[in-house]
């Protein structure tokens, strides 16, 4: 699997969904996982990349672009050359002629006389191994004699060597290959950096509800200055006309923010003044007499705090009829 930098941005649609994920789940770290079936995957966003035709890593490493996630390396993995597959058989193979049929030779140094040799090779006495050179009992291992390495012996060619030659043969289609053909993948860990979470949930929202309140005929601005009742101009975040009669729409992503939207509200008409409230906000942290006048949307997801907006402006035009 590649990780794609230079692909194209994400549907915001897409994204929005990623989004809610993380913040409903409370996330703080995106950690692959792994299955013999589908190798490794990241199963908290297979929903989403499922249902939009995406690939998981693709969403991953654009949230990366957009700073939402900090990528750390996590693992490399050996993969199939041919068809990616992390199901594979491991050997070793002979470096002189390549066979397989090796055998592992444990070497030995007997601390009561010096001798170095082939552990597998002593010949064994009512249950214990005799050294060659003082025909001792070679007595108990890390005391009467130390394990200094390994070596592998090829039975067909009778090679011997430290260094067998990794092998690999994969389940899925067959396919053999030593270290040299190999894909060796890395695989990552995405953290995630909250105040870019908020600002993307934020940016989101204001991208999407614009979107579809277009697609119903508005006139849309964003990012517009409006003038309170006392004379006094205003930040707002969304602004929407038709039939010569404005709605007002501010989003939300902490407490506040929240907090700096209703000292506004009170200077403006409360009847066309909608707060959206991102779900990066918990709401229990709001004062409750705070939310008592006028058009509150609060969702545990982006998308259907969209929906609810939507349905809001709607409603502020039909009743102005």
């Amino acid at each position: 699997m590649e990780v794609a930098i230079e692909k194209s941005l994400i549907d915001d649609k897409v994204l929005a969904e990623a989004v809610s994920t993380i913040i409903e789940e409370g996330l703080t770290e995106i950690i692959p996982e792994y299955s013999p079936e589908q190798g490794f995957t990241y199963p908290v966003l297979s929903d989403v990349a499922s249902k939009y035709g995406v690939p998981e890593i693709d969403i991953l490493e654009d949230l990366v672009k957009r700073g939402v996630l900090k990528r750390r390396p996590y693992k490399r993995v050996v993969e199939c050359p041919k068809c990616g597959s992390t199901r594979l058989v491991a050997s070793f193979r002979c470096p002189e002629c390549g066979s397989t049929n090796l055998s592992r030779q444990t070497l030995v140094a007997h601390v009561t006389c010096g001798y170095m040799g082939v552990l597998e090779s002593m010949k064994v006495e009512h249950g214990k191994k005799i050294c060659p050179k003082c025909n001792l009992p070679l007595g108990k291992p890390g005391e009467d004699y130390q394990v200094i390495g390994a070596i592998y012996a090829c039975e067909d060619c009778g090679n011997r060597s430290e260094m067998p030659v990794p092998a690999y043969e994969c389940v899925d289609c067959g396919n053999v290959f030593d270290h040299r053909g190999a894909v060796y993948t890395p695989y990552y860990a995405y953290d995630v950096v909250l105040d870019a979470l908020l600002k993307e949930s934020k940016r989101l929202l204001i991208s999407l509800i614009t979107s579809e309140l277009k697609q119903r005929g508005m006139v849309v601005e964003v990012g517009v200055t409006v003038r309170g009742r006392s004379g006094l101009s205003h930040p707002t975040d969304i602004k929407v006309s038709k039939d010569g009669r404005d709605v007002l729409i501010d989003i939300v992503t902490n407490q506040s923010e929240y907090l700096t939207v209703i000292g506004k509200r009170m200077d403006m008409e409360l009847g066309n003044h909608i707060i959206v409230v991102s779900p990066t906000v918990t709401m229990g942290s709001i004062p409750g007499q705070l939310e008592a006048r006028g058009r509150i949307v609060k969702a545990r997801r982006i998308e259907e705090a969209v929906e609810q907006t939507v349905r809001e402006v709607e409603e502020v035009f039909s009743s102005s009829q």
